[in-house]
């Protein structure tokens, strides 16, 4: 049954507004509260299953773990008076807060949602704040944890912090490869205050995960990734998430010289996921006569392309070679990975840490993956698999024509794979997450160059100077950060203030001299001094 909590629950705090035993209990302990945007048995994607499965075996190491939790809803469903409620998911505390999905300019920052995380931080008080994905609660979420006295920890699951898309790639899906272009994919984002330089929004991103104590990167090509976009590379420790190998039977695979080979792709069927260059590829190989009747692969998972692929499979005559399984339960579909001979994963986007990849190596299938992300992590190259140029449906369709024709290498990727096995056991990950808890995280001096900007919306030619505003600025990574986002350890370490097209607007130019006079409380700027120079 849900108990309802205010943004200081009731179940916690007493009417004499003091601890109760049993919390008095908790603050003696080691205490961590996980963040996530989704929480089983709610769940998208599988960052919310790997932050569960972590929660666990830290409980298990002694830690006293509470979860906060998002819960998005139907728009068509009210949020009610309250919208946070307490329950119990598998002996784990968690608080859920209802919320409604809202449009890019208001998922990355929310000020209601903040002040309900802030009377939970009080009331639990944790030593560690341990994030993972926090789209749709709000990247301000990390700044309050850091403010509680808190040591904050980010696992990085994809690229939200400095990529609106969260994949990396550009509207045409060719792999972004600078990271202050952003504003070629989209020119503005939609605020409460009106239309602002999507610049803004990344910037605002990264300057809250740069507040973290440390991050957590489940592959080398994500780790390098949010380096090259200003993270602090010192500061990053890649840290494999692992599976629970004790769900994946396994069995060497190798088959006879006319058997035929079985590939499986499990993936959501959709541009990002290389589903376009996996139905050209088939096509492709199906081309090659003297291969027919010595390959077969199954399609397991749903998507907006499902009917195109269907459609394009049939026009080629291969609906009775390839087959669409549409959703499939996980126990069904450990099965069919136990028959498979080899994994196949198409994706064009530079992925974390695929799933399917580890399940496959835990199996003792091959592998065949495009060369991008965390596949290269996982794959290396005719040891265990083989990788191929993403966006080349032809890589891909000779990778499986290989495969097919030489039986013995599938014999050698399999124990290859069978090898590596013990090796992606997530306990592995929980005792390392455990000691990154337990060090002593050594306090380190912000490197961002901060301009808290706004006040007005900007004018096209603001606008236009944003977009070609520099990286760096003196050495520090340039970060603009929108006026209302700011919180207080923002403006502390802000640099400096631009103040937008205020005109002379008496009504506009008294509201901007009474909050820059709280920003400035520790500042020698002068305020009237600000006023008199505001940019256009």
């Amino acid at each position: 049954m849900h108990r309802r909590i205010a943004a200081q629950p009731k179940s916690i705090i007493d009417k004499a507004g003091r601890l109760s035993a049993t919390e008095q209990g908790w603050i003696m302990t080691k205490r961590l509260l996980i963040v996530s945007n989704h929480y089983p048995p709610n769940f998208v994607g599988g960052a919310e299953i790997v932050a569960h499965r972590q929660a666990k075996m830290l409980q298990k190491a002694g830690w006293r773990v509470r979860v906060f939790a998002g819960q998005a809803i139907s728009t068509k469903e009210p949020v009610g008076e309250q919208p946070l409620y307490r329950d119990n998911y598998d002996g784990l505390d968690v608080v859920r807060l209802r919320y409604h999905p809202t449009y890019i300019g208001a998922d990355f920052y929310d000020e209601e949602k903040a002040l309900l995380f802030a009377g939970v931080l009080a009331a639990y008080r944790p030593n560690v704040v341990h994030f993972h994905n926090v789209t749709g609660l709000g990247a301000n979420l990390i700044g309050l944890a850091k403010e509680s006295g808190a040591k904050v920890v980010v696992t990085l699951h994809d690229y939200w912090g400095f990529c609106f898309k969260n994949v990396l790639l550009r509207h045409d899906f060719s792999l972004c490869q600078d990271f202050d272009e952003c504003h070629l994919c989209k020119k503005k984002v939609t605020t409460p205050d009106g239309d602002l330089p999507i610049r803004l929004r990344r910037d605002y991103a990264m300057s809250c995960l740069g507040q973290a104590d440390i991050y957590i990167s489940p592959s080398k090509g994500l780790a390098a990734n949010y380096a090259m976009a200003g993270l602090d590379a010192d500061r990053i420790e890649t840290i494999s998430s692992g599976i629970d190998i004790s769900t994946i039977a396994t069995h060497p695979r190798a088959r006879g010289a006319v058997a035929p080979i079985r590939f499986l792709c499990s993936s959501y069927l959709g541009e990002h996921k290389g589903i376009l260059q996996l139905a050209e590829a088939l096509k492709l190989l199906w081309a090659r006569q003297e291969l027919r009747g010595r390959w077969e692969m199954q399609i397991a998972g749903r998507g907006h392309l499902e009917s195109f692929l269907r459609e394009r499979l049939a026009a080629a005559g291969l609906d009775k070679t390839v087959l669409l399984l549409g959703h499939v339960a996980r126990e069904n579909l450990l099965v069919r990975l136990q028959e498979a001979d080899a994994v196949v994963l198409a994706s064009i986007w530079p992925e974390n840490e695929p799933v399917t990849l580890l399940e496959g190596i835990a199996s003792g299938a091959a592998l065949i993956a495009s060369r991008v992300g965390g596949n290269t992590d996982l794959v290396e190259h005719g040891v265990n698999g083989l990788l191929y140029e993403a966006h080349d449906p032809s890589a891909l369709a000779a990778a499986m024509a290989e495969m097919i024709v030489d039986a013995d290498r599938l014999a050698t990727f399999s124990r290859a794979n069978l090898q590596r096995r013990p090796t992606l056991d997530e306990t592995h990950a929980g005792r390392k997450i455990d000691a990154i808890y337990q060090r002593q995280i050594l306090s380190r001096a912000h490197e961002d160059a901060i301009v808290v900007c706004g006040l007005a919306t900007p004018s096209r030619k603001t606008v236009e100077n944003i977009e070609r505003a520099p990286a760096r600025l003196g050495g520090k990574r340039l970060r603009f950060i929108w006026w209302r986002w700011a919180s207080s350890e923002t403006l502390a370490r802000a640099k400096h203030f631009w103040i937008w097209r205020l005109g002379w607007n008496p009504r506009r130019r008294n509201a901007a001299r009474s909050w820059l006079g709280k920003a400035l409380t520790t500042k020698t700027f002068d305020v009237d001094d600000i006023l008199q120079n505001d940019g256009a």
